[in-house]
Parts: structure tokens; sequence; C-alpha cells
């Protein structure tokens, strides 16, 4: 059976893609470059739009303009507060999704128009304070990771015991494309053996790591979605010389499989220990490491050091991320799918125009003498039919005054049935409501077990009985 692909994937396939294309061709200046134009952001703001289809919802109208809206305003506020962070459309491709999916405006078929209006007009309006939020928050963050560094790390900057904090911490910042300022910490001592080993293994690390973690993803999926994850693990060998599809493509895995992020960071961990222990021969590298892209040439890639390595990482990283995998979709079938954001849901005047039968619904209760003499309800069409206790405690002129109520007999039950003249379908469905808050169960039929006979067994002739010997019988 031919498998097709999903669309929506292209949003996220093409601007990689694209970016990928770019940087190899030499067309950079098609790519984003912070310098606040709209244009140069397209391809960021098609990503966006392509994480924002990932999140389940039945919204998809909402999740579009939303996006794009949050994104272009943390874009241009980015550009406005730090000027010199290049890929601040990362950032934004990253959290516009993410806000537009923590709020959801309340839309039914009951809802009235002003109330629709009214609930989008709020919900932009509060999506506009979160992204300001967001983008300030990310804007502090960029700035104390970046002074932190500098503050903490830069007096033991020769010392090799602390060199592979430089590498976890690279990784984290590359994701969101400001990676940077650690390129330049390791520049300044760009030839000794510490640095060509961080070199070295992010460039092991990004060429065959992160496509392992991808073809996990892939191996482990079903048939139906394997051709989509199959498309970013090729671009994950043909952009691992790219700088900006590396980080766009690190953020999918955040943004898909956060849990396999946080082992992908682990296990970087152990790669740069593992890594400033073997002394890789000196590289070429420029200032220019990652920033846009790699060339290739500046990498001594028949180096069996730097081979073996490579193969060593792509080997534990798709074994660790297919145990992880497989383990979490054991826990996802026991315990079923788990929605991954939970969105506020705005909804204002919503039921402007129509009509709550909570009070009516009480008044039926009431009638039939409470919800202790009610044994059971069903309903067919407009009648709702009721099986009572004591028909004695009944009002029938208050059921009469909304329907009409009729009593009859049913294997030495007491029956009413109600027909209402109309709404019976939310009222029945208030009296189901009530109950359950109340512990009651009203829609279970229960009947009584007979007790177990042999007399009426099919297995009946297996059995033979003797007659009882009377002990005082001289025979």
């Amino acid at each position: 059976m031919q498998v097709e692909i999903n669309y929506r994937s292209l949003f996220l396939i093409l601007p990689i893609l694209f970016c990928t294309v770019a940087q190899l061709t030499g067309y950079n200046f098609l790519l984003p470059n912070g310098n606040g134009h709209l244009y140069t952001a397209i391809a960021p703001c098609v990503f966006a739009l392509g994480l924002a289809m990932i999140i389940p919802s039945s919204n998809r109208g909402w999740l579009i303009t939303g996006t794009v809206t949050s994104f272009f305003l943390i874009y241009k506020l980015l550009h406005l507060i730090q000027p010199d962070y290049t890929y601040s459309s990362l950032v934004a491709a990253f959290l516009g999704p993410l806000a537009t999916a923590l709020l959801h405006p309340r839309s039914h078929k009951k809802i009235t128009f002003t109330a629709k209006i009214l609930n989008r007009t709020i919900t932009f309006m509060i999506l506009m304070v979160l992204c300001c939020i967001l983008c300030f928050a990310s804007s502090s963050l960029y700035e104390n990771i970046q002074t932190g560094i500098n503050n903490l790390y830069m007096s033991h900057i020769y010392n090799d015991s602390y060199s592979f904090i430089y590498g976890i911490i690279y990784q984290f910042c590359e994701t969101f494309g400001f990676g940077s300022f650690i390129l330049e910490i390791r520049h300044l001592i760009v030839d000794t053996g510490v640095s060509q080993s961080f070199y070295s293994t992010t460039t092991a690390v990004f060429t065959t790591g992160l496509p392992a973690f991808f073809l996990a993803i892939t191996r482990t999926q079903t048939r139906r979605k394997r051709l989509n994850y199959l498309m970013l693990f090729l671009l994950a060998l043909a952009s691992s010389t790219t700088g900006y599809s590396i980080s766009m493509l690190m953020i999918c895995l955040l943004w898909m499989q956060p849990s396999l992020f946080g082992l992908y960071l682990i296990n970087c961990v152990f790669y740069y220990i593992i890594g400033y222990q073997i002394h890789f021969e000196p590289q070429n590298i420029s200032t220019a490491f990652y920033n846009p892209n790699l060339n290739i040439s500046q990498i001594n890639i028949y180096d069996i050091k730097f081979l073996a390595f490579a193969l060593f990482i792509f080997t534990c990283n798709y074994l660790t991320a297919t145990a992880v995998l497989k383990e979490k979709q054991r826990y996802t079938q026991k315990t079923g799918q788990i929605i991954r954001v939970k969105p506020l849901i705005i909804d204002i005047l919503s039921d402007l125009g129509t009509q709550d039968y909570s009070l009516k619904t009480v008044n039926i209760i009431k009638a039939l003498g409470g919800l202790d003499n009610i044994v059971h309800v069903s309903k067919h069409d407009s009648t709702i039919t009721f099986t009572v206790q004591d028909q004695s405690v009944i009002d029938f002129e208050q059921l009469n005054a909304n329907g009409t109520a009729t009593l009859y007999s049913d294997s030495l039950a007491h029956c009413i049935s109600y027909t209402l003249r109309d709404n019976a379908a939310d009222i029945y469905g208030n009296i189901v409501n009530i109950s359950s808050h109340c512990l009651t169960d009203i829609t279970s039929e229960y009947h009584e077990i007979e007790p177990y006979s042999i007399e009426k067994s099919k297995f009946k002739n297996l059995y033979t009985c003797k007659e009882e010997i009377n002990a005082m019988d001289s025979n």
C-alpha cells in the first residue's frame, strides 16, 4: 500500500530545506539575519506554522492566525530589544506557537455572533500581553546566560576539568541560535587540544548524533507516519553542516519529543567528556564555525579517530532513543494519550440567547421524590421513563406542568412515562449529570442473580444421585 505524506508536515520540511539550499548555494541574503525585515522572516514564520499544526486542536483557524500574529510581534520586539541577536526569528518561531496554544477562544453552534467577536478580541488581547511577557523573559534569559558564562567560566577557560560545560551549554543555546558567544570563548584559544576536541565533538554530534535521533523516531513510527519522519531524517543528514537548519531541527526535536531532547542533552555531556580525552587531529576551524555554516574542507574527515567517534555517537544515540521511545509507547498504551497543552478557554457570553434547564431539572427531581426515590431512568425520543420505589411521594401536578406523566407497573416495579413538551434531551442529560455528581447510578439496570442450581444446569446428566443409606436399616 502506498504511503501518503501528511501535507501539514511540509510546513516543517520546506523551511528547513529552503535554509539548507540557501546556505549551501551561497544565497545567504534570503536567510533571516536579524535586520528586522519581514521578507527574511517568511521561512521561520512558515516553520512556526508547522510547529503549530502539530498541536492537537479543533480550532486550526485560531492556531494559524494566532501563530502568525504572535510570531511577528515577538520577532519585532526581539529586534528592538536585542538588535545584535541575529537569530531572533528562531525564538519567535518557538514562542509563537507556544503562546497561541495556551489560549483558545470558545466557538460552538449555540454561541452568538457578539459572543464570538468578544471571545476573539479578548483572546487576542491576552495573547499580545503573553507574547510581550515571553519576549522580555527570553531577552532577560539571553542576557543572563551570556553574563553568567562570561563571569563564571572565563576564569576556568584553561582548565580541562570544566571544558565539557561549554559543550552542553552550546548545544542548548544553539537550539535557539545564540551559541555564538560560546564559540567566541573557544576561539580565544582555538589552537589548544581542548578547543580542537570541542570543535570535533560538536561536528560529530551534529553530523551523526542528531540524525540518529530522527532515524530512531522514524523506526518506531507507524507506517502512516513513517514517511514524514524519514524526510526529517534525510534533512538532518543533508543539513548537518548548516547552522540555521541545525537549530530548526533541534527545535523540531524539542517540540515533538521533549523527552528525546532531554536525552540528547544528557548524551552530549558524556560525548564532550569522552571527546576531551581524545586527541583529534588539528582542524582549520574559522570564526564562522556553524555561523552560519561549516565548510566541510575544514574537517579532517578521513581521520580514523573522528570517524570512529562519529560512528560511536550515532550508535549510542540511536539505541538510547529507540529504548526511550519504546518505553514511552508502552506507557502511552497503558495510560492513554495525554494532550501536550491544555489551553485556557476564553468563553465570554457564550450562553447568550440560550436557556439553562438546571432549575427545571431540579424541580422535576423534587417532584419525583428526590434521587433516592429514582431507581432507573431511560430516554426514548421526547419521553423519559423513570422507575421509582415509592409512588405515593410523587407530585404529579408538578410533573404535568411541564409535560404528561403516566404511571404504570412493570414486573412489580413502579414506572412513570414522562413526555416533555420540549428539551427532553437537555433535561435527561442534566438528571444523569446531577446523579453522577451525587455518586448515584440511575442509568444501569440491575437484576437479581438467581442462585446456582444443579437441576437447571446443562451438565445435569453427567451426575448420578445415590439413595441415602439409613444406618438403622437392617437390610
